[in-house]
């Protein structure tokens, strides 16, 4: 049953004889994924001689576009984007997770206040999602002299990422920003649009951070 089933699933999947491509035209699509030029990889498996640069460029943008060549681009990054996935446990749903993590990050997470006011960095109980939004730490280690004595001194410094720039991607996923209005793409009000909705969502984050807590209330984003 199971070698019934395999041979079923070949058959399902080969491609029909029409969707093999000619001889030049899989050099084209050879030669593009080696480039990653259209246009090179036309003069490549074509015969241009005599042929204005315009007319190339017109050539390659029609076969980059041909039907069939489109389709082995669309299955080889389908198949690349699977082995990704395979590979590195990559999914939709790990990255908004991870932009989620940068982009919420509570600075409250990786300090510990003092009753002066001051506050030292504490990484001590550092969870793994906390260390996802940190960039950088730097650890500096020196002496200095109180009295007739030298005192060994520790400074840690650390950057979390660019919160902000994780919150548009989000932001973008949620579709919080407009790029349309009324059918019509319009830079100014577009561009107003974008950048209420990022003030809006900026509000909603420092809500959270002066909470002091590294994660998202019950009630929703703003629209």
């Amino acid at each position: 049953m199971r070698l019934k089933a395999k041979r079923m699933a070949g058959k399902k999947h080969s491609k029909k004889p029409g969707d093999k491509l000619t001889a030049k035209q899989e050099a084209f699509y050879r030669a593009y994924l080696e480039t990653g030029n259209a246009t090179e990889a036309y003069r490549r498996s074509y015969d241009v001689s005599g042929m204005k640069p315009e007319t190339i460029n017109r050539c390659a943008h029609d076969l980059f576009n041909h039907p069939k060549i489109s389709a082995r681009l669309a299955e080889r990054d389908a198949e690349l984007k699977r082995r990704a996935e395979d590979r590195y446990f990559v999914s939709k749903e790990r990255i908004i997770r991870e932009l989620a993590l940068i982009g919420l990050s509570n600075m409250m997470d990786y300090v510990t206040p003092q009753e002066d006011g001051t506050a030292y960095v504490d990484l001590s109980k550092l969870t793994r999602d906390q260390a996802a939004a940190i960039n950088e730490v730097t650890v500096e280690c020196y002496t200095e002299k109180e009295g007739e004595k030298t005192i060994p001194v520790k400074r840690v410094k650390f950057k979390l990422s660019d919160k902000r720039a994780a919150l548009v991607d989000l932001g973008r996923h949620l579709n919080l920003f407009p790029t349309q209005v009324s059918g019509k793409i319009e830079h100014d009000h577009k561009h107003d649009h974008q950048h209420r909705a990022i003030s809006e969502t900026s509000e909603w984050v420092a809500g959270v951070l002066r909470r002091g807590t590294g994660r998202a209330p019950k009630e929703s984003l703003p629209n």
